[in-house]
């Protein structure tokens, strides 16, 4: 079954962060819905992507391998029930 969630990253406000967590997304095939930027004035922005997959377990590998990354402070993901 078909489930919602929702990534958050944490990290700096670079570019190449946001390159760096589509390309595991894109590798471990998990397609992204929709994805949002918010930006601090303190050079630390926060990633939301919205996706939708059937393996758990390999999102979990997705997200803690996001949040091993070098500009990533932390990295997590919810299930999204109302979506």
């Amino acid at each position: 079954m078909v489930q919602n969630f929702t990534i958050v990253a944490d990290g700096k406000n670079r570019l190449e962060v946001l390159s760096r967590i589509t390309a595991v997304l894109l590798q471990k095939q998990i397609p992204v819905e929709k994805l949002f930027f918010d930006s601090s004035g303190n050079g630390v922005g926060r990633i939301k992507i919205f996706c939708q997959t059937e393996r758990e377990d390999i999102l979990k590998r997705a997200v803690n391998q996001i949040g091993s990354m070098v500009d990533i402070f932390q990295a997590y993901y919810i299930e999204d029930k109302k979506r």
